[in-house]
């Protein structure tokens, strides 16, 4: 097919059998834009043949290339990793993921990156740009580490103040109403807090470990399905895929957490109508994203479809088991 390659001999017209050049004629450089098959060569093609060529027939390039071809499920061959093709898995592998302090070793540093590439991340989820924000997690030192430690305080900062504010609100604005209507008053005001400071401690320690179980346990059945499909990942690139995802219910959590603050007796009520009505909406965009995570990974040779719906069910089977536990135990403080 009708080359177009890299730049060779800038004096030649036309390319020689396997050579790469600015020719029009000869065998089909890499990712030659022609019909031909591509030779071997330089990443990015455009061509069919080319490594991470766009065609879906044509065998994907070598790894390491960057190109937009077919990955490792489809008709095509494994595609370059960067990939924007039709298959599953073209990004191709994504490399090994920060799992401890930053390159010179200034954890300090690494965790203060992880901080700010929090809604950055967000960002980039609410923009349009999943890929991105996945990118900038791997790349970003303890970018899950600090993304899991935030979730379960601000989590647990989250659910305490929401028991403290409204365990007893809701039945006193039942009352307040049922009075309206003629009924014998029942429950007196409520405190701006229904819980001693004691309680509320150990409330948020409890919150505190079901929040980090419960991010554990995912990035755990992540894993879990990369093994199930042969392509094995350290837990750290499920946590990472994790945290990116669920990025947008800290930020929910923490603005809810502030607005229980404000002193009443309804309005705690009404804010958390709306922070679960937000928090239902963003569960739904953060299991497509952490889909994408998953394909873009690695390339698979099968869908990761069927073991990611799978191991989602055994996660919440997981959360609610951890959830009976932790409403008995709340139950034990509260009462």
């Amino acid at each position: 097919g009708p080359g177009y390659g890299d730049p060779g001999d800038p004096h030649h017209t036309q390319s020689a059998p396997g050579q790469t050049g600015p020719g029009y004629s000869g065998p089909a450089g890499p990712g030659g834009y022609g019909p031909g098959p591509g030779g071997a060569g330089a990443p990015d093609g455009y061509g069919p043949g080319g490594p991470g060529g766009f065609d879906p027939g044509g065998p994907g390039g070598p790894a390491g290339s960057g190109g937009y071809g077919p990955g490792g499920y489809g008709p095509g061959g494994p595609g370059g990793p960067g990939g924007y093709g039709p298959g599953y898995g073209d990004h191709g592998p994504v490399g090994p993921q920060h799992r401890g302090g930053s390159p010179g070793g200034d954890t300090g540093t690494a965790i203060l990156a992880g901080l700010k590439a929090q809604p950055a991340a967000l960002m980039h989820i609410l923009r349009g740009y999943p890929l991105e924000a996945l990118a900038l997690a791997r790349r970003t030192p303890l970018f899950w580490v600090v993304s899991f430690a935030l979730a379960a305080l601000i989590a647990g900062l989250f659910f305490t103040t929401t028991i403290a504010r409204t365990v007893f609100r809701a039945n006193y604005a039942a009352m307040n109403m049922a009075e309206s209507f003629g009924a014998s008053p029942g429950m007196q005001s409520p405190n701006y807090f229904s819980i001693g400071f004691g309680n509320y401690v150990a409330l948020f320690l409890i919150a505190f470990a079901f929040s980090a179980v419960v991010f554990v346990l995912r990035a755990l059945t992540l894993k879990w399905v990369f093994s199930v499909r042969g392509v094995p990942q350290p837990f750290s690139v499920g946590a990472g895929i994790m945290a990116t995802a669920y990025v947008g219910h800290i930020a929910v959590y923490a603005a809810t957490f502030i607005l229980l603050l404000i002193p009443g007796t309804l309005f705690p009520i009404l804010v958390l109508f709306a922070a679960y009505f937000v928090i239902a909406l963003l569960s739904l965009a953060a299991e497509l994203v952490i889909y994408i995570g998953i394909n873009r990974t690695v390339q698979f040779r099968k869908s990761p479809l069927i073991p990611h719906v799978l191991f989602t069910a055994v996660w919440l089977i997981l959360v609610i088991v951890a959830w009976i536990v932790m409403a008995a135990l709340l139950e034990s403080v509260i009462l």
